[in-house]
């Protein structure tokens, strides 16, 4: 019996690690940050409101945009 438990608890961990292994995977791929890789930027204003349209700043309003490696500081044209 205590050999059939062990036996039981050991597939039960190894189902739970393989859940994880799927939920972490499609995490990854709605990640903002996995968006990013991929070439994307995401671009905020002074303040640090995301900026979702070009209504939201005006010719010289500085602008960042947060890239996969990093940040680039810009000003609107």
């Amino acid at each position: 019996a205590q050999q059939r438990l062990a036996a039981a608890i050991r597939a039960s961990v190894a189902e739970s690690g393989s859940q994880l292994a799927v939920l972490s995977g499609r995490l990854q791929t709605v990640s903002p940050l996995s968006t990013l890789e991929r070439g994307y930027a995401l671009v905020l204003d002074a303040g640090g409101t995301v900026v979702r349209s070009t209504k939201q700043v005006q010719p010289g309003d500085p602008i960042t945009a947060r890239v996969a490696d990093g940040v680039i500081k810009a000003t609107v044209r």
